[in-house]
């Protein structure tokens, strides 16, 4: 029982402090999808520039108009590049967020 009610306090703090950060980022002009791509893909993926795997102006002319496209590929990516290690994949997430995070690549890049 002690054990429940501490992952009861726990969940309920992470969750008041999403709340609260998201709320700041709004403020701030980030989307959830920007907040999500910088927490899980730019340390691989930067805007102009290959770091580990492509980058986001890539991104967007392979996947131009088609976000599920980037969505699939996240849950269970495969090996492409030679160059590159294989993308761990991030079906974690789910699809939703991964969705927000595929419609901010594609924004991104096209810029």
């Amino acid at each position: 029982m002690q054990a429940a009610t501490q992952l009861w306090v726990d969940e309920s703090a992470q969750a008041a402090y999403d709340v609260h950060s998201k709320g700041e980022r709004a403020a701030a002009g980030i989307s959830d999808g920007q907040h999500l791509f910088q927490t899980n893909c730019a340390a691989c993926h930067g805007l102009d520039t290959k770091v580990v795997g492509p980058p986001l102006t890539e991104i967007a002319q392979i996947y131009a108009g088609n976000p599920g496209g980037i969505v699939t590929w996240a849950r269970a990516p495969g090996k492409k590049r030679d160059d590159a290690p294989q993308m761990p994949p991030f079906a974690g997430l789910g699809d939703d967020r991964l969705g927000q995070v595929a419609q901010y690549m594609l924004e991104a890049g096209a810029r």
